[in-house]
């Protein structure tokens, strides 16, 4: 793992990776360690976004 990640979520074949304050999420590396895991990098962008303190997932059933 890269120094500086805070958290990744994973969402079936995207992942986000969250940095910590001034950190930089290194492509090559990154690009690296996919291809020795037979993965390939499709895309990599980079976006301010914010994080809430609190979230919920909820399943639910019924139709009412």
């Amino acid at each position: 793992m890269q120094d500086g990640v805070d958290k990744i979520l994973l969402s079936g074949l995207r992942a986000t990776v969250i940095m910590k304050d001034g950190k930089e999420l290194d492509k090559g590396k990154t690009e690296q360690s996919l291809n020795s895991k037979s993965l390939t990098l499709v895309s990599f962008n980079k976006d301010e976004i914010i994080i809430p303190e609190a979230a919920y997932v909820l399943a639910v059933t019924g139709t009412g």
